[in-house]
């Protein structure tokens, strides 16, 4: 069960709903972060008109269903600093449209770039999330998703009040290989979180094969090219911060709840448990508060397999039968998993 379902501190949830933020809202939110149902709030960023439109009908529909998550949409472009004329590279793909330039010296290496022709070249008015939040009153966020197009770097440099408050994770589109024209890379992304006291938990990842390359060997990876990071806030740092910050205690607990939620979410349970027991040593939850969460985390069963004579064959096995059936598309493109994290059953 997630927490904000548990008896206990549903009150928390009602008076301080998990806020997210997601940049890049074209496809709408997550299907993993419905389970947060009516104690979801959630802050999107689609500068494209035309589907800006779109989903304001979408979400008036889904809005209206009893237990729905609140939606705040803003037809509003992010980047590093405010800006009036940015370049917009309009491609054959609306997924892929960018304020960089489609890299063609790398991609034509690869199948089916023709998704990233470009149709046209236009400018967009931008401003930085700081600001936006600023102007209108938002002032407690908890995590923030972003797919942006090789821009994440800049989006994030613009948002620093933004990171320095109360963000506890990240789920970031990074890449490893420059699709578009002098874009930021992983490594720029990782070292700006980390100095920011966010640690990387996993990877999903997305691996492409060369155009040279297809008809044989069809089962194998090509290059690391993208993938989806995950990032959670250091336990003690995240503390120290709120301890220095939030007065209210309401406001501080109920903080503590969503950060532990979206650890649960992602399916980390020992970070879980840390998290509580740091919590009770710091006197935001009491001890019977700490026994509720420990119990519904060490209550669940696992199975562990007995370190047996040709178990290590067994799992050598169980890898090969799990490569047939990675994702594969056209026999260029594979990504290694369904979603960041542990995919774990709330």
């Amino acid at each position: 069960m997630i927490l904000c379902k548990e008896d206990s501190f549903k009150q928390y949830f009602n008076e301080h709903p998990l806020n997210l933020v997601d940049i890049g809202f074209r496809d709408g939110v997550q299907k993993k972060w419905e389970i947060f149902g009516k104690y979801l709030s959630v802050i999107g960023f689609e500068p494209d008109k035309v589907e800006y439109k779109r989903l304001i009908e979408k979400l008036r529909v889904i809005s209206s269903k009893k237990g729905a998550p609140t939606y705040n949409i803003y037809d509003v472009a992010l980047y590093k600093e405010p800006i009036d004329n940015l370049d917009l590279y309009i491609t054959k793909n609306g997924n892929l449209c960018s304020i960089l330039e489609p890299n063609r010296a790398v991609l034509d290496e690869f199948p089916e770039t023709d998704r990233f022709d470009v149709l046209k070249k236009g400018s967009i008015k931008a401003d930085k999330l700081d600001n936006v939040f600023f102007s209108k009153g938002i002032k407690s966020i908890d995590f923030i998703k972003i797919d942006v197009q090789g821009v994440a770097l800049y989006v994030l440099q613009g948002a620093e009040e933004t990171l320095n408050g109360s963000v506890f994770g990240l789920e970031i589109e990074v890449e490893f290989l420059r699709m578009y024209k002098d874009q930021p890379l992983f490594g720029d992304v990782d070292k700006f979180l980390r100095d920011k006291g966010f640690h990387l938990f996993d990877l999903k990842k997305y691996f492409w094969r060369r155009k040279a390359g297809l008809g044989f060997d069809g089962s194998k990876r090509g290059q690391l090219i993208h993938a989806d990071a995950l990032y959670l806030r250091d336990v003690d740092s995240y503390l120290d911060l709120l301890q220095s910050n939030i007065k209210d205690v309401v406001q501080k607990k109920a903080l503590v709840l969503k950060a532990i939620s979206i650890c649960q979410l992602f399916g980390y349970s020992d970070y879980v448990l840390l998290f509580c027991q740091k919590a009770k040593a710091a006197k935001i939850f009491s001890d019977k508060e700490a026994e509720t969460i420990d119990n519904l985390f060490r209550e669940k069963s696992v199975f562990v397999l007995p370190k047996l004579w040709g178990v290590g064959r067994l799992k050598t096995l169980a890898r090969k039968i799990n490569k047939l059936f990675e994702d594969n598309y056209h026999g260029w493109a594979m990504v290694d998993k369904n979603d960041v994290g542990n995919n774990c059953e709330l």
